[in-house]
């Protein structure tokens, strides 16, 4: 174990001041751009309700992070590889039309494992594996869709919380984001619900630094974004946003500030 002071010298201060403000990976979501986006070694919990918009919001991030250059590691517990990509792999056909080569240089850089095409492993396998990832394909974010379905989520409360920690320390180590989707208990999503709610180990809602809550009003077709927490910037903490679907795309285009009333009168006029 280290032991150090808690004192900053005046270079280690100016470090941090700049970590904290810096952009590591840009957004075209200002729910994401007023934390400067995703964070290095950080766990970013994102919890929502069966059919509450998980993938739609995963696909809007993955676009939002191919643009911009990074390599990202995905891993689907729920659909196969190609079921998944399909939506993707269509929308930059559209943008890009008869540039095979381009749209190949763009989707290559987003790494895909599906556990329904990969044997199923032990909790320390699966870690090790992923390491393993990170590490030969010089991965800058890890995205996991999702913890709750995958095998890890069958595990008993205690094997999820140690996966999970074992999981922080890697991509701490690593300089990494990791951004997790889980489902919310049984019985929740029909109206508000919080981060408490999730199914199973609540580890990584508790070692989130940045925890989303995403509710998908079924009925009157509106997304909303909840910043439950966001442990180094105020501006984002706490804060509501309402999402934009364009249906063409398939994903969220923009995010605009709400507040918790206008998110109260829409779970009511969902009803």
């Amino acid at each position: 174990m280290e032991i150090k002071t808690g004192y900053l010298t005046k270079t280690e201060l100016a470090q941090a001041k700049s970590d904290h403000e810096k952009t590591h990976f840009k957004s075209s979501l200002n729910c994401f751009r007023d934390h400067n986006g995703f964070r290095p070694g950080e766990i970013h919990a994102f919890v929502a309700p069966k059919g509450g918009g998980k993938s739609t919001l995963s696909r809007t991030i993955l676009a939002d992070l191919l643009y911009s250059e990074k390599r990202t590691l995905l891993y689907l517990s729920e659909e196969q590889r190609s079921a998944y990509m399909r939506e993707l792999n269509t929308n930059f056909r559209q943008i890009y039309g008869n540039d095979e080569a381009r749209i190949e240089e763009i989707l290559s850089r987003l790494v895909v494992v599906s556990e329904l095409d990969s044997k199923i492993e032990t909790a320390e396998a699966w870690l090790k594996n992923i390491k393993f990832i990170i590490e030969e394909e010089c991965i800058d974010l890890f995205v996991f869709d999702n913890f709750t379905t995958s095998f890890l989520g069958e595990l008993f409360v205690s094997q999820q919380s140690k996966i999970l920690r074992d999981l922080k320390k890697l991509v701490t180590k690593q300089e990494i984001p990791v951004l997790i989707f889980l489902h919310t208990s049984k019985g929740k999503g029909a109206g508000l619900f919080s981060g408490d709610d999730v199914r199973g180990s609540a580890t990584a809602v508790n070692l989130g630094s940045y925890n989303y809550i995403l509710f998908y009003f079924r009925h009157i077709q509106e997304a909303y974004l909840w910043i439950e927490k966001a442990r180094y910037h105020r501006k984002a903490n706490g804060q509501i946003y309402k999402l934009d679907f364009d249906s063409r795309a398939g994903i969220f285009m923009d995010s605009s500030v709400t507040n918790l009333t206008e998110l109260k009168n829409a779970a009511q006029r969902n009803t």
